[in-house]
């Protein structure tokens, strides 16, 4: 079942162009995808992979209410309390893969995000891509904060986002309603440097 793109693009702020190129090529191609999302952190390519898997999965996605976001052909490997993604974390992903899928369409694994992987961790995720599984997705985000093996990029698609524009930010605060003052939002979008998530972080 193709990617709705107009329900994507209508949750998504900025990056319209390239958004819609991605998920056009999604749609085209049948074989395994692997993709690296390269940008600032915060312009939410987070945001865009779980929505176009949720279509993917006919599942549901709130960004509120991230710990219900779950599918037995789903797997999302982050940082958490602080510590990197592990080697073994990464060698498990070959476990979805191998298995039949439960929905009958497709598996995806995230990586949010390649910056929290180490040089193992890097050598382990290139043996997963090397020969890419059919019927699956594999989507890897990178910050750009760390070094990342040109082996493990030549195996991967490249969608490159950019910052959104402070008017951008300012919208997604407002309906954030992180603070009743608009001039308060704005101050925030200001020096935010076209990044949500550090406009969030400035205002926390």
């Amino acid at each position: 079942m193709p990617i709705d793109i107009s329900n994507i693009e209508n949750s998504i702020i900025g990056n319209k162009k390239s958004i819609n190129f991605f998920i056009k090529n999604l749609n085209d191609n049948n074989e395994g995808n692997i993709w690296m999302l390269n940008g600032p952190k915060g312009i939410g390519k987070s945001t865009l992979i779980k929505l176009i898997s949720a279509d993917l999965l006919n599942i549901e996605y709130n960004s509120k209410k991230e710990d219900n976001f779950f599918h037995p052909d789903l797997v999302i490997l982050s940082k958490k309390e602080k510590k990197n993604i592990s080697v073994d974390e990464i060698r498990n992903l070959k476990k979805l893969f191998f298995k039949t899928s439960y929905s009958g369409n497709c598996r995806i694994a995230i990586i949010d995000s390649i910056d929290d992987l180490n040089l193992y961790g890097h050598n382990a995720l290139l043996k997963t891509i090397e020969e890419p599984p059919k019927d699956s997705f594999i989507f890897i985000i990178n910050h750009q904060n760390s070094y990342i093996p040109a082996t493990v990029k030549s195996r991967c698609k490249l969608l490159n986002l950019s910052c959104i524009s402070d008017n951008e930010v300012l919208k997604i605060l407002e309906e954030m309603k992180l603070a009743n003052s608009r001039e308060e939002l704005f101050f925030y979008s200001k020096i935010s440097s076209g990044s949500v998530g550090d406009a969030i972080f400035f205002f926390k």
